[in-house]
């Protein structure tokens, strides 16, 4: 498994997924949630944000199986999926789709976001399967 190798800037993003929290970048001027991490808010251009836990939910944008490892460190792990996972309006995520979770997983699922260990001290964030009514099904 790759590690991740935060920058500066995302680091809160990765010191929460250790924590098992999703965070999210949000900009103290007008409540917009970013992620990834940016200097500025892409709606008002605020250079002003702190970083806030979220429900870990979200919905399948895009998803795919993986069967040529895109790095030596994965070529164990294939085949996979990986997907792109809707956070709220500016967040769009890649994240992998943990083996365990239904083969149903598909675009629009709404879905329960876990944490894998990839090391001692860090974790990854993992699509585990569809979210369940009380898990922030706001969208129905």
């Amino acid at each position: 498994m790759i590690e991740p190798n935060p920058t500066e800037r995302g680091r809160p993003f990765w010191d929460g997924a250790a924590d098992g929290e999703l965070r999210v970048q949000v900009c103290t001027d007008c409540r917009q949630a970013r992620l990834p991490a940016a200097l500025r808010c892409g709606r008002c251009r605020s250079p002003h944000s702190t970083w806030e836990a979220i429900e870990p939910v979200g919905t399948v944008l895009a998803i795919t199986t993986v069967r040529r490892p895109g790095h030596p460190a994965l070529a164990d792990a294939v085949p996979y999926r990986t997907s792109v996972v809707s956070l709220g309006e500016s967040c769009h995520v890649p994240m992998l789709v943990a083996q365990d979770a239904p083969e149903d997983v598909a675009v629009g699922s709404r879905v329960a976001i876990g944490f894998l260990p990839v090391t001692d001290e860090q974790r990854i964030p993992v699509v585990r399967g569809h979210a369940s009514p009380a898990h922030g099904d706001e969208e129905g």
